[in-house]
């Protein structure tokens, strides 16, 4: 019988996120949930994205938890939604967050999320969340408050 050899690999399939510490350990709540799923409404997205504003609805998709990866497929994280004009690129790039326990970790998560994005795309990024305490601080960073 041959012999088993023992990597010392935990689990390869592990994110960077969770590896750094920098992952939303809101994700999996209901509230994160509730949500995601109010924006998967069309009409409603388009209300909240400026960048939509002349975009018919048949014309954009809205793609759910949207793996970020590095050069080599690596999973990093996953942006919550992502919006297209069909034909095009994104729109908006959104992370949806019930509450901000943390400004610094949020906004590093975030600017993390944004290495991996063009220049372009770095301007399309939204954070949506009914907690405003930071908007004015997360949009000084280049990350576009909307709330419920």
């Amino acid at each position: 019988m041959g012999a088993i050899i023992m990597t010392g690999q935990k689990n390869r399939y592990s994110t960077q996120e969770s590896l750094c510490g920098i992952g939303d350990k809101q994700f999996a709540t209901p509230k994160h949930d509730e949500l995601v799923l109010i924006l998967l409404n069309k009409d409603y997205c388009k209300s909240k994205i400026t960048t939509l504003a002349n975009v018919n609805n048949a014309k954009f998709i809205i793609e759910s938890e949207v793996p970020i990866l590095t050069s080599n497929r690596f999973i990093i994280g996953y942006w919550d939604l992502v919006v297209t004009e069909v034909g095009w690129m994104p729109k908006a790039y959104i992370e949806c967050e019930p509450y901000i326990e943390s400004f610094g970790a949020t906004l590093r998560q975030l600017n993390t999320y944004k290495e991996f994005l063009d220049r372009d795309g770095c301007d399309k990024v939204y954070l949506f969340t009914p907690d405003l305490r930071f908007k004015d601080a997360f949009e000084s960073q280049n990350v576009k408050v909307i709330s419920p």
